[in-house]
């Protein structure tokens, strides 16, 4: 099991995976900062697959909160280098 840290920084050992706001009774979430979140997810799991000779197929994703929608978008735009999300 691996945990990542989201990569931004809310206040001081706090983090967020990208920024949001309340606008008209609507979250807007900063898509530039979800897309490199993702892109970071993706370049861990391809380094940690490689090194550790991991199947796709027995890589899963998951998360709670932000981590979760996380785990959707990464896992739904990029099936391949997972077997599912939990």
């Amino acid at each position: 099991i691996i945990s990542a840290r989201a990569p931004f920084e809310v206040t001081t050992k706090q983090y967020k995976w990208y920024s949001a706001k309340r606008v008209d009774n609507q979250t807007i979430m900063n898509i530039e900062e979800a897309e490199q979140s993702r892109n970071l997810i993706i370049e861990l799991t391809q380094k940690l697959q490689q090194e550790y000779k991991i199947p796709p197929q027995k890589t899963f994703l998951m998360g709670f909160s932000q981590g979760c929608i996380m785990a959707l978008h990464t896992g739904l735009v990029f099936p391949q280098y997972f077997g599912g999300i939990i």
